[in-house]
């Protein structure tokens, strides 16, 4: 079995193969991949030149294979913490490369049920608001509330917050960004306007859209939140138009 391969299935893993992408080369922005695998070093280097950004992660690396990796051209780390080799002191495995690598964007899913506090602290202290992209990994029951789901053709649960596959697989999470962003400003201490950054101006730079993204100014899109002082959200705009209210 694939011991970080999370609530995939596993029978539809396969070695990194850029050929399965390239027709998609146009649309496809962001992939992870394990960089132990064979074919990632010819994975991630086409992707990089095709501007591609390879994730690295599901991964049970150790910590030379991702400084490798980072030097074929991956650039973040998808969901740090998780499905993924921890941190040892000496081993420091996908988590130790994620934390200590001055260039590279590691995600992080702030729900605190994959990531603990403390150790969404440890992150932040590492990274940065300029490094650091909060993600909710969220699932298609986000806002239903408890009850079942499916995730392709794997059946899951949701119960008190916490979505699983039946046999109890961390399978993403139910949480909002705007909670995600409370959270991490109540678990680290950082100031509000770093946690905005880690969602906006942070992953719009590691997309290479920050001209017209993740910013206020003239000349971008005018995606807009505004949120109340605890983070609740009170409206939405796109492209300068109100799509939502409170």
């Amino acid at each position: 079995a694939a011991p970080y391969k999370g609530a995939h299935e596993e029978a539809l893993l396969l070695n990194p193969n850029y050929a399965i992408i390239e027709p998609f080369a146009d649309v496809v922005r962001v992939v992870t991949v394990a960089p132990e695998l064979d074919g990632a070093e010819a994975f991630i280097r086409a992707c990089a030149a095709q501007g591609i950004i390879c994730s690295l992660g599901h991964s049970g690396a150790t910590f030379e294979q991702c400084e490798a990796a980072l030097s074929w051209g991956a650039k973040s780390f998808t969901h740090c913490y998780n499905a993924m080799s921890p941190l040892r002191h000496r081993e420091p495995g996908v988590v130790g490369a994620a934390l200590s690598s001055p260039q590279a964007y590691t995600e992080m899913i702030t729900d605190n049920i994959h990531v603990h506090p403390a150790a969404q602290r440890v992150a932040f202290a590492a990274k940065g608001a300029a490094r650091l992209v909060l993600i909710t990994d969220a699932l298609r029951p986000c806002m239903v509330g408890d009850g079942p789901f499916m995730l392709g053709n794997l059946a899951g649960n949701v119960s008190n917050g916490r979505a699983t596959l039946m046999d109890g697989t961390l399978a993403g999470s139910i949480l909002t960004l705007n909670v995600g962003v409370r959270h991490l400003i109540e678990n680290t201490g950082c100031a509000l306007y770093e946690a905005v950054q880690s969602v906006t101006l942070t992953p719009a730079t590691l997309l290479g859209v920050a001209s017209r993204k993740g910013r206020i100014c003239v000349g971008a899109d005018a995606d807009l939140t505004l949120l109340t002082p605890e983070c609740n959200v009170k409206a939405t705009f796109v492209g300068g138009a109100l799509v939502y209210h409170d």
